[in-house]
């Protein structure tokens, strides 16, 4: 989901489960809505992506971003 906030809710309603950060669901765990559970040790590797509209020219603040991103990205590996 792209929603910290929907996603949230949605574990609160028992809809399903997410895996976010401590720090954004500490009220939450605080007022126990949420229940945290450990994952196994090790690393969680996440896959981030940029997309745009097929056949639309970015735009030079927007080709920065995309660049600037590649660049984090290749430093993550």
């Amino acid at each position: 989901m792209g929603s910290s906030e929907a996603t949230k809710e949605l574990a609160k309603l028992g809809i399903g489960v997410a895996v976010a950060a401590r720090w954004i669901v500490h009220q939450e765990i605080d007022a126990g809505q949420l229940v945290p559970v450990a994952l196994a040790k090790g690393k969680l590797k996440r896959r981030w992506v940029v997309s745009d509209l097929k056949g639309r020219t970015l735009n030079l603040p927007e080709r920065t971003f995309v660049g600037l991103c590649e660049e984090d990205g290749r430093r993550m590996k």
